[in-house]
């Protein structure tokens, strides 16, 4: 009886103090994943100009040669994938920062939209992260069916 009473209801679902500390710790976790992830992709960035210096370095010694030619695609295809990757992860990031304040917000001050915007925002989260996999898959699968066919 006296559990009852510390329960309060939010959109029908009860939170009581372990649901409500559970909320707490998976919107802190998300932050944590959230700064790791920017701090990785400021690393990358920096890993790119780096490589793009000992590629110029490469590419002086190799002018004519095919070696030459191979450093620039690679140079170039590295920009473009380390911009598409930290993008599609910036956007990721959006939606898991804004879950965890809109959660953490809905928890603390029982407030339903909040918490709604919170779990709209994490399954948007999980949504992009199930569509960045499925296109991977498929031009995987296109490699494949590409490589094999020869």
């Amino acid at each position: 009886m006296e559990n009852q009473d510390k329960q309060t209801e939010i959109f029908n679902l009860r939170v009581d103090d372990t649901s409500s500390h559970h909320i707490k710790t998976i919107a802190t976790w998300a932050v944590i994943i959230v700064i790791t992830s920017l701090i990785g992709y400021v690393v990358g960035f920096i890993d790119y100009f780096k490589k793009r210096n000992q590629y110029e370095g490469m590419l002086s010694e190799d002018e004519g040669s095919l070696t030459g030619f191979m450093v620039k695609m690679g140079k170039g295809g590295n920009l473009a994938g380390t911009i598409i990757s930290t993008l599609i992860g910036l956007l990721l990031c959006y939606f898991l920062y804004q879950f965890s304040v809109k959660a953490k917000r809905g928890v603390e001050n029982m407030s339903q939209p909040d918490l709604n915007e919170g779990l709209v925002n994490f399954r948007n989260y999980f949504v992009t992260v199930g569509i960045v996999c499925m296109i991977l898959l498929a031009l995987m699968l296109i490699v494949l069916v590409f490589l094999f066919s020869f």
